[in-house]
C-alpha cells in the first residue's frame, strides 16, 4: 500500500523508483493480493468496503441527524439523491464546470437505468471532491462551524474520482466524471465496437500505440506525468518495432541541467538518450521521429497494444483510458501509484501489461514474441471483460449504487431518510430550507456523429450548453418539501443566483449563453 496523504509527491516517487529497482518488484505497483479464487467484482468491493469502513460507524438516529447536518452545511461540496431524485446547493463551489456536471449527469442516467431494472438507488447525501487528487474533502467544507481539526479518519465522508498516492489516501473511490452522461456513453461504446471490428486483430500492427502532448513543470515535484510521456517518445525512436508514441503540438520536456539535485528531479532522471533528445528538440524543430499529427481515436484500433502514460500530474489520463477497454486491443498501464475504483481487479499479465519507462521495451518484446499469442488474447479477452463488468453503462450504475448504499449504512442515513415523514421532520429541523437547494435535470444525451458519420473523438466541454436545468423544490413536495426557499422572494432570490453561478463561467463574469437552460419551462 501507498503510505497515506500525508506524503508528499517527492517522497511518493522516491518510493516507486526505489520498489522499481527491488527484487521480485511489481511490473504494476497498485496491484492488491486477494485469496486465490476471488471474483473481479468481489475484490473491487472489498476495497470499496474497506475505505469506507475507515470512517466511524454510526448506529443512533441521533448521531445520524448530526452526522447529516454537519454533510449538508457543506454546501460547496454537497450532493443528495432522494427518491431518485438529484439535488444540488447553487452555493456549490464548482458547479459551473464541466467535471462536476458530468459526475450529476452520470448520476441522474444512473438512476435512470437503475428504474429500468426495477432497481432503487439508495437515499443518500455526501461530498463530493472533483480533483483528481484524492484531497480531503471535508476540509474544504465552507461550513463554519464544521471542525477541521479533528483527526482525518474521523471526518466526513467524502467520494473522489482518484488517488494520486494509493489506496490508503482518505475518501471513497467513484468513477471519474469522464462517463458523464451513461446514455451518452452507452451510445459511445456501440460506436467503438463497431469501429474495432472492422480491424481483426491480425491486421493490427503489432506495436504499442500514444498521442498526445509533453510539456514541464516549474519543478520536478509535479512533473512525473510529464517525464514518462517523454520518456516513451524517446523508446519509440529507439524502438520503432515496438512503439508509435508521437508528440503532438507540443513537447517541451523539462530541462535536466535545472535543480539536478532536488530529490524530485533525481526521482525522474533523464538516461543518456533522454538527454541527448532534449539537446535539440523543442516545438520549433518538429522533428518527424518526435511528432505526428492529431491521430483519431479510431485509429487506435489499428494496433495491437494500447498505450495509457500518466496524466501531467502523474496520475492516469483517465478520460483517455476509459475509452480503452473497449477497443479490442490490449493495454499497456503505466506504473503509478495512482488508482480509480476498478483498479483493484487489475492484474499485471492478465488484465494488462505493466509498463514503465525502464521496462516498456522488456515488456513489449517478451509479450509481442510470437511464443506468446495465447498470453495476447487473454489480456484482450480480459480487457473487453474489465469493460462488461465496470465500464459499461449497467457495470457503473451497479457500483455507483454499492458505493452508496455501503456510505449510507456506514453514516446512518439509512436510519433517517427512507421514511418520507421522518425525513422532512429532520431536513426541517436542520434547516434544510436555508441551503439553497434545487433539484437538477439532464436535458439528454449527445449524438456522437459529425455529418452523420460516428465520431468517437467528439467531446462537448462547454459546461451547462443545454445539458441540464434546475428546478426549484415546491413547498409542497412530499419527498422534500422541507428544503424549499420559505416565500416567494426567496425563489426570486433563488433564480438570481442560479444566473451567478452561470456567470462564473468565464473569469470575466459574462453571463450565461442563451442555449443554457438553468431553468424548467415550467
Amino acid at each position: 500500500q501507498i503510505v497515506s496523504s500525508e506524503i508528499n509527491r517527492t517522497e511518493q516517487l522516491l518510493l516507486l523508483r526505489k520498489r522499481a529497482q527491488e527484487k521480485n518488484a511489481k511490473a504494476w505497483d497498485p496491484e492488491l493480493i486477494f485469496p486465490q479464487g476471488t471474483s473481479w467484482r468481489e475484490m473491487v468491493s472489498k476495497e470499496l468496503h474497506r475505505s469506507v469502513n475507515v470512517y466511524p460507524m454510526v448506529r443512533t438516529i441521533d448521531t445520524a441527524i448530526n452526522h447529516l447536518n454537519d454533510t449538508m452545511h457543506c454546501v460547496n461540496l454537497l450532493v443528495m439523491v432522494l427518491e431518485g431524485r438529484v439535488f444540488v446547493s447553487l452555493q456549490h463551489h464548482a458547479l459551473h464546470k464541466h467535471k462536476p456536471q458530468d459526475y450529476l449527469s452520470m448520476i441522474i442516467t444512473a438512476i435512470q437505468r437503475m428504474k429500468k431494472n426495477n432497481k432503487n438507488y439508495p437515499n443518500i447525501a455526501y461530498l463530493f471532491e472533483e480533483m483528481a487528487t484524492g484531497r480531503e474533502g471535508s476540509t474544504r467544507c465552507i461550513n463554519k462551524n464544521y471542525d477541521k481539526s479533528i483527526p482525518k479518519s474521523q471526518q466526513l465522508p467524502y467520494v473522489v474520482m482518484a488517488k494520486y498516492g494509493g489506496y490508503a489516501m482518505p475518501g471513497i473511490l467513484v468513477p471519474n466524471p469522464y462517463f458523464a452522461n451513461l446514455t451518452t456513453w452507452n451510445h459511445l461504446q456501440r460506436i467503438i465496437e463497431d469501429t474495432s471490428t472492422r480491424h481483426p486483430w491480425k491486421s493490427r500492427a503489432p506495436r504499442g500505440v500514444w498521442r498526445g502532448a509533453v510539456t514541464h513543470k516549474p519543478t520536478c515535484d509535479g512533473d512525473f506525468g510529464n517525464w514518462g510521456r517523454f520518456c516513451v517518445v524517446v523508446r519509440s525512436v529507439q524502438r520503432p518495432d515496438l512503439l508509435d508514441a508521437k508528440a503532438v503540438k507540443k513537447l517541451r520536456p523539462r530541462d535536466p541541467s535545472i535543480n539536478p539535485n532536488h530529490p524530485a528531479c533525481q526521482a525522474l532522471p533523464y538516461d543518456k538518450e533522454m538527454q541527448r533528445v532534449f539537446s535539440f528538440v523543442n516545438d520549433s524543430v518538429l522533428s518527424a521521429p518526435y511528432y505526428a499529427k492529431y491521430m483519431p481515436f479510431a485509429n487506435f484500433t489499428q494496433y495491437q497494444i494500447l498505450l495509457s502514460l500518466p496524466g501531467v500530474m502523474g496520475g492516469s489520463y483517465s478520460r483517455h483510458l476509459n475509452k480503452l477497454w473497449n477497443m479490442g486491443g490490449v493495454l499497456a498501464l503505466w506504473n503509478s501509484p495512482h488508482v480509480e475504483w476498478y483498479y483493484p481487479a487489475l492484474r499485471h499479465g492478465h488484465t494488462h501489461i505493466g509498463i514503465d519507462c525502464h521496462s516498456i521495451v522488456d515488456q513489449l518484446v517478451y509479450f509481442l514474441h510470437p511464443k506468446n499469442q495465447a498470453k495476447l488474447k487473454r489480456l484482450r479477452t480480459n480487457a473487453r471483460r474489465i469493460y462488461e463488468e465496470f465500464l459499461s453503462a449497467d457495470g457503473l450504475a451497479r457500483y455507483m449504487a454499492e458505493s452508496m448504499e455501503a456510505l449510507s449504512r456506514r453514516t446512518g442515513q439509512h436510519l433517517i431518510l427512507n421514511d418520507r415523514s421522518t425525513r422532512q421532520r429532520i431536513l426541517k429541523q436542520i434547516g434544510c430550507s436555508s441551503l439553497d437547494l434545487v433539484e437538477i435535470h439532464t436535458t439528454g444525451y449527445v449524438n456522437f456523429t459529425v455529418n452523420g458519420i460516428p465520431d468517437i473523438d467528439q467531446r462537448d466541454e462547454h459546461p451547462g450548453r443545454g445539458k441540464f436545468y434546475f428546478k426549484l423544490i415546491s413547498r409542497d413536495d412530499p419527498a422534500v418539501g422541507a428544503c424549499a426557499q420559505l416565500d416567494a422572494n426567496g425563489d426570486a432570490a433563488l433564480q438570481a443566483k442560479s444566473a451567478m453561478v452561470g456567470g462564473q463561467l468565464t473569469k470575466k463574469g459574462k453571463m450565461p449563453r442563451k442555449s443554457w437552460k438553468w431553468f424548467s419551462p415550467n
